[in-house]
């Protein structure tokens, strides 16, 4: 290449970059696309199909701006439902929105460097369908931790016990319970814990959160002793179990300590499983009266010996 050519081609570069930031530095007209993301939509009514909605917005701005804010996919225009929609009937799920009122989504989607000078469509039109409802208890997902001697002393409330999942009609839902986040440990007074609910795959919550009060104190240990009763046996058959009582070693709150007696306790043998029993053995069941909300585990009752022998009569 010859020194003329070289030269030549420098300049040129040169030139082409000048004419460049020249054209850079003048006003521009153009039009950006925007999808818009929609919220604060009524809880139990979704968009009634999926679609992506768009505006068109036409701006003025230097090339400088242009050239370097306008790369990659633009930010949604969010949507405030409850600001910007109007509702055309009562009868209908049928809402519009005039784009001319959008001011404010749109001095957030547009950078301050553009002048808006129009948006199309003038008017979006939006449906709405109505959500299903399905109506789930709440539970929690463990047994509350105590700390080292307390315990609960009465009922866990939970509020409220049960909440509405909304949800799609093309889909279906299989939620039977909906779980709380975890209570925090090692408790050792009664607390009211507000938790959050788990979230879900499919289905929409209204309620997130719901409070939890777990009663806690610390407790006691207190040996009763009960006879065994025999129940729903026939009129001339006699059966006779030993021993004749047997033991149940309680732990319960301190407040209930003196209140709590073996009249509140009944251990019985039901005649009728007899027949289901495996073994030449049966076992005592133990009812519990409560007196106040405070209600012993299954768990909680079992009675020494759990296995009792017994023989039958005839009379």
């Amino acid at each position: 290449m010859s020194k003329k050519i070289k030269t030549f081609s420098v300049f040129l570069v040169v030139a082409v970059i000048f004419w460049f930031l020249n054209a850079l530095d003048k006003e521009y007209v153009t039009e950006i696309s925007y999808p818009i993301a929609f919220h604060n939509l009524p809880y139990d009514k979704v968009l009634s199909a999926e679609y992506e909605q768009k505006v068109t917005v036409k701006v003025r701005g230097y090339g400088f701006d242009i050239v370097g804010r306008l790369h990659g996919n633009p930010a949604p225009i969010s949507i405030d439902m409850t600001k910007s929609a109007t509702k055309i009937s009562e009868a209908e799920d049928r809402y519009y929105i005039r784009t001319a009122q959008l001011k404010d989504a749109l001095s957030t989607a547009v950078p301050d460097a553009f002048t808006v000078l129009s948006v199309q469509p003038d008017t979006i039109f939006l449906d709405l369908k109505r959500l299903n409802t399905h109506k789930v208890p709440v539970r929690l997902p463990s047994k509350p931790n105590f700390a080292k001697s307390f315990m609960r002393s009465g009922k866990i409330s939970i509020v409220p016990e049960s909440v509405y999942v909304y949800y799609n009609t093309e889909k279906t839902i299989a939620i039977s319970e909906i779980f709380t986040s975890e209570i925090p440990t090692n408790i050792n007074k009664t607390e009211t814990y507000e938790l959050n609910l788990t979230e879900l795959k499919t289905g929409y919550l209204k309620q997130k959160t719901v409070k939890v009060t777990v009663p806690a104190e610390q407790y006691s240990e207190k040996v009763i002793e009960l006879t065994v009763q025999i129940i729903n046996s026939p009129a001339d058959i006699r059966m006779i179990v030993f021993p004749k009582k047997v033991k149940l070693k309680l732990k319960l709150p301190l407040s209930l300590y003196p209140k709590i007696s073996e009249k509140n306790f009944t251990a019985t043998v039901d005649y009728k499983t007899l027949n289901t029993e495996s073994s030449d053995h049966v076992r005592a069941t133990i009812s519990y009266t409560p007196i106040s909300d405070f209600e012993f585990l299954p768990e909680e009752l079992r009675p020494f010996p759990d296995k009792l022998d017994y023989i039958i009569e005839k009379k």
